[in-house]
């Protein structure tokens, strides 16, 4: 018994003791430091400086005690070409800052770091100068807070990318000595990008900023000065007054008097500011959906813009709404929208406020300001890792940015009936709905074999999947999802995502785990296959039979991707009849469709799933050729219309010294999206050589994994060239040359989607024919001799290219033999 009464003891013991440390290691599965900031700052417009100090108080909510401290100096970032930022730029092809005077660069300086007021040791990033360690007098341990205080200088660069200034416009952003995340994976210490956004730790702001007082400004924060406050709606005031805008907005000279401003917020993780001598202020308000709350609105521009500007205070409005009443309300009690001269995309957010570049009407104007807006809720509120999950912020924006656009302007064509005219009428852009214009920029990528996954960090997408995937094709799925689920579903777990993870770090674990929870089901087809995928999904219907009244219709992915599909039977006007919608599923599946009305089946008629093919996915229920759609006639050009044969035509005309003028027609079955098999004919007929000439092109595309792009073309060619008259012996030589090539091309799959280095090898077969023609011109003559010649070559050819933006380069290697026939 005492045995027994000691191991009893004994194991309460160890289940306890396993019970704590569980608990214990569990609350470290989340982890969240906490940062408060108290900056003073002052603009020197004429040497375009900050001079400022900063007071960071750093709480350790971990359980780790700390040694070191990783800072983010983000001004370095402009110091010189040898910078990530610098790479970067060149990587994307652009080579104004790499050419840029020294004077017009910048950088940060006179750092003098101390912690609890006793200097640190600071160790230098040799590879990134925008990043540096403090090496801790004593560890900061668990529950612990240290004040870490340096003053600091920021030379302002021009405006190359977020940080900068136009002349005195100035945009402060990335501007003040940061750390850099802690949490349970570790430090995050990341380097300043323009492709490639943050991830910063929750805290406190206590900023106050000097400079000339004729600056109006937009800032982070609740502007603490009462007498700026009624400045601004003086402003406001007569900014309503105007009438008319003057397009020329020239800069006035600064006041010799200072003002100081001070800002203040909690529960953000950011700071930013801009500051413009010339801004015109409007002042609004917008109540929120349930709590009835109001919040102030700001918006400030300059002239240039005005036209499109003066409108916008309702689109900050209506954004600051609609996202409160999708997502979750709105936290602050201020939110601005700013003119600025960005040169990192169209807009730019910060907590509160952000930034607009040039616009040219105002219904964009307002999609930018939506879409910037709604970063406050992905990226502002749920502070989700940028730089490594993107998708998170970006593309659930663009989602819901999507969703904001198709409530105020969509009446269901991606072509507004507004916008349509004659062109738009004659390239048959007309007929597209809404849902095709974000799958025609996923497929910018996709129809090439060339989309990266969802789930790749910002810096490694290429420049155009960086649009077309983190941007486009994210809103794309969770457009996916939300059919999947239903809307009303989808919106009751995104707002119970914000209320669980407003002012945390959200992972892509966490929304998914929360999301199946809610679901009450694995949603792993999704946010593993979907979100991971390197490769796009591709359904296709591969058989339809009639069985008992019913139609059966089987349904392939073709992928190893898994997936849902929805499929539609639709009437011969298109209409749907029934709708059917499949679990996520490998290999193939079967479809059930009552209906004997139906005239054909169709994949994804909403154009949700973001395929790489969607030539496969419709077919008709009766007649010989199932899969062969309806011909469709496009003039000229124009975009692939779906479930048709598309011929487009457009007229030709040319002239050379042999024929005189030539008149035909290009035909051709694709314009874009691109096509992985594709022709082209153009016959031209000569009015002076009375002959019948021109060109053909047959070209199919295979993107094999690992491999790269395998083009197999067939060309034919065939022209006529009429020699001098030989007067001597009264004859004239016609010529027509026939050329035939037929080969295949392999362009390597690079070893990263960004190298700038391409390898291509080919092989091409071709043969040639020149039939000559012996007239004479005499009347006494009337013979007529001709003679024919054949050649065949082999063409064998390695090229390799490194298009980089600096000194280019490529070489190739031709190797050639022919044979007379």
């Amino acid at each position: 018994m005492p045995y027994r009464k000691s191991s009893f003891y004994t194991y309460i013991v160890i289940c306890l003791l396993f019970l704590l440390t569980n608990v214990k290691t569990y609350a470290q599965s989340y982890l969240q430091q906490e940062i408060n900031y108290q900056i003073n700052v002052k603009l020197n417009d004429s040497t375009h400086f900050l001079h400022g100090n900063i007071n960071i108080t750093y709480h350790n909510n971990s359980n780790t005690a700390l040694s070191e401290i990783w800072m983010h100096i983000w001004p370095n970032a402009y110091k010189n070409d040898k910078t990530a930022f610098a790479i970067q730029q060149l990587e994307n092809q652009s080579k104004d800052f790499y050419y840029a005077e020294e004077s017009k660069r910048g950088y940060i300086d006179s750092l003098n770091f101390k912690v609890n007021n006793v200097k640190v040791m600071v160790q230098e990033n040799s590879a990134f100068p925008d990043i540096q360690k403090l090496i801790l007098p004593i560890s900061l341990a668990p529950g612990d807070s240290i004040t870490i205080s340096t003053p600091f200088r920021v030379k302002l660069p021009n405006s190359f990318s977020r940080l900068g200034h136009v002349k005195t416009a100035y945009q402060i952003s990335q501007w003040y000595p940061k750390p850099a995340v802690f949490d349970a994976n570790g430090w995050h210490p990341i380097p300043y990008l323009d492709q490639g956004e943050f991830y910063s730790e929750f805290g406190s702001f206590d900023v106050s900023i000097t400079l000339p007082s004729n600056y109006i400004v937009g800032a982070t924060g609740e502007l603490q000065n009462e007498e700026e406050k009624i400045f601004l709606e003086q402003l406001s005031d007569s900014t309503k007054k105007i009438k008319s805008f003057s397009e020329v907005d020239s800069f006035p000279p600064s006041s010799k008097k200072y003002k100081t401003l001070t800002y203040k917020q909690n529960n953000i993780h950011d700071f930013a500011w801009f500051a413009d001598k010339r801004f015109q202020v409007l002042t609004s308000e917008v109540e929120l959906p349930y709590s009835k709350r109001k919040v102030k609105t700001y918006v400030m521009f300059t002239s240039t813009y005005a036209k499109y500007w003066k409108d916008a205070s309702q689109f900050l409005n209506d954004a600051v709404y609609y996202y409160s009443l999708w997502v979750g309300e709105y936290p602050y009690n201020y939110c601005t929208a700013v003119d600025g001269a960005l040169s990192a995309g169209s807009g730019m957010e910060y907590p509160m406020v952000t930034v607009i570049g040039a616009v040219s009407d105002a219904k964009t104007l307002d999609q930018v300001i939506a879409h910037e807006v709604g970063h406050n809720w992905f990226y502002g509120i749920l502070g989700s890792n940028e730089r490594e999950f993107g998708w998170m912020d970006e593309g659930i924006n663009s989602f819901y940015e999507n969703r904001y656009m198709k409530l105020k302007y969509s009446d269901g064509k991606m072509i507004n009936k507004d916008n349509q005219n004659i062109f738009t009428k004659l390239l048959g852009l007309n007929y597209f709905s809404t849902a095709y214009d974000q799958y025609l920029t996923q497929q910018l990528t996709a129809s090439q074999g060339k989309s990266q996954a969802i789930n790749t960090h910002s810096e490694k997408f290429t420049l155009l999947n960086y649009a077309a995937v983190m941007y486009t094709k994210t809103s794309l799925v969770f457009k996916y999802l939300e059919q999947y689920l239903g809307t009303e579903k989808f919106d009751s777990v995104m707002k119970i995502y914000f209320d669980e993870w407003k002012f945390k770090h959200p992972q892509p674990k966490d929304i998914q785990t929360l999301f199946e929870r809610e679901c009450n089901e694995k949603l792993d087809w999704f946010f593993k296959d979907i979100i991971d995928a390197k490769e796009d999904i591709d359904f296709k219907i591969s058989e339809i039979k009639k069985e008992n009244n019913q139609l059966r219709v089987k349904i392939t992915n073709t992928t190893d991707i898994a997936g849902s599909v929805f499929v539609s039977s639709v009437d011969k006007k298109g209409k749907a009849i029934e709708n059917y919608k499949t679990q996520a599923f490998y290999g193939s599946t079967y479809v059930y469709f009552d209906s004997l009305k139906a005239k054909r089946i169709t994949i994804d008629p909403l154009y949700v799933i973001p395929e790489s093919d969607r030539n496969n996915n419709s077919i008709r229920v009766n007649g010989l050729l199932k899969k062969i759609e309806p011909l469709h006639i496009q003039p000229l050009g124009g975009l692939t219309r779906p479930n048709r044969t598309n011929l487009f035509a457009a007229p030709a005309i040319g002239n050379n010294t042999s024929d005189g003028t030539l008149l035909g027609v290009a035909l051709y079955n694709n314009f874009f999206p691109f096509k992985k098999f594709e022709w082209s004919v153009l016959p031209m007929y000569g009015l002076k050589s009375e002959r019948l000439n021109g060109m053909g092109q047959i070209t199919h595309h295979s993107y094999p994994k690992n491999l790269g792009d395998i083009a197999t073309k067939l060309s034919v060619y065939s022209f006529s060239d009429l020699d001098a008259t030989n007067y001597f012996a009264n004859q004239t030589l016609y010529k027509r040359f026939f050329k035939t090539a037929i080969g295949t091309e392999l362009t390597l799959k690079p070893s990263s989607p960004r190298s700038k280095i391409s390898n291509k090898i080919s092989y091409r077969f071709i043969f040639t024919r020149e039939n000559f023609e012996y007239k004479s011109i005499s009347p006494t003559f009337n013979n007529l001799t001709s003679i024919t010649l054949s050649n065949s070559y082999n063409q064998f050819k390695y090229t390799r290219a490194n298009n980089k933006a600096i000194n280019p380069s490529s070489f190739s290697v031709l190797y050639e033999y022919a044979n007379n026939l």
